[in-house]
């Protein structure tokens, strides 16, 4: 297949996008189902049903699986995304792309990012229910401009002090993963 442009409609409910390394110009925005960057593709399947089986999230055919610049082959020139539901893996395809320009010295690179979340943490909404068993996966910002992990929080005491269990943050905190 020898797709070269790819854009969405602003909002796009996907959360599942593989593409060859043909598309030359990328335009995402504002798609929040698609969080995911897949590194090692596995081709899709068919189920009996007829449905198909596969992997969620972004992959991109030598760009989301390249381990160095050798491998990056993406032909991507316009590399576009509004919306921070990549996260962290935003950052990744961009530097790929950048590194792939730099070493080869030719050709222009158009980028626009615009409200990206380059953190590989997210701030979860008051209210969020968590499994007090898995705290050691959840931060607390500590009013000194440092996160702190759950567990360690007012010397431990989360779970009474500033938690219900299961009905998630009671206080003024923000709870993070």
């Amino acid at each position: 297949m020898n797709l070269s442009t790819v854009t969405f409609a602003n909002g796009v409910a996907l959360h599942t996008l593989h593409l060859p390394s043909t598309v030359t110009k990328f335009v995402l925005k504002e798609a929040r189902y698609l969080d995911t960057i897949i590194e090692n593709y596995t081709t899709p399947t068919r189920n009996a049903d007829k449905s198909w089986n596969a992997q969620r999230g972004l992959y991109i055919q030598g760009l989301t699986d390249a381990t160095d610049v050798a491998t990056t082959t993406s032909n991507i020139s316009h590399f576009e995304i509004v919306g921070g539901s990549l996260g962290y893996g935003s950052y990744d395809l961009l530097k790929k792309l950048y590194n792939k320009f730099e070493a080869a010295n030719e050709g222009t690179l158009t980028i626009g990012l615009e409200e990206v979340h380059w953190t590989p943490f997210t701030k979860l909404d008051k209210g969020y229910v968590y499994a007090v068993a898995d705290a050691d996966k959840y931060y607390i910002d500590n009013e000194h401009y440092q996160l702190e992990l759950l567990t360690t929080f007012n010397n431990g005491q989360y779970a009474e002090t500033n938690f219900s269990q299961g009905a998630g943050l009671t206080t003024w905190n923000e709870l993070i993963r």
